[in-house]
C-alpha cells in the first residue's frame, strides 16, 4: 500500500459460558495518509505457560480492510478457547 495506516483504542472483552469461553477483540484502525489504501490487520497471541515448546507469537486471525484517506473504522477478532 502506499499510504500509512494508525491503529488505537484497542480493547478486549472476555465472555463466560459455563466452562467455555471467547474472546472479543476490537481495535481502531485510520488511514492517516494522502492515498487509498489497504491494511491487513493482524492478531497474534503469545502464549505463556505451556508444557510445549511454542512459537513466541501465534497469529490467530486477519482480515484485509480497504480504507479512502482519512476513513477510519473498527476491525474486530472473536477468539474461542482454542485460540489458547
Amino acid at each position: 500500500s502506499y499510504t500509512t495506516f494508525k491503529y488505537g483504542g484497542m480493547s478486549a472483552h472476555v465472555e463466560y459460558l459455563d466452562d467455555d469461553f471467547t474472546v472479543q477483540v476490537s481495535a481502531g484502525l485510520e488511514n492517516s495518509g494522502c492515498v487509498a489504501g489497504a491494511e491487513v490487520a493482524q492478531l497474534y497471541i503469545a502464549p505463556k505457560g505451556s508444557t510445549v515448546k511454542r512459537p513466541e507469537q501465534e497469529l490467530r486471525g486477519f482480515q484485509k480492510v480497504l480504507l479512502e484517506r482519512g476513513e477510519k473504522t473498527r476491525v474486530d477478532f472473536q477468539l474461542d478457547k482454542t485460540a489458547f
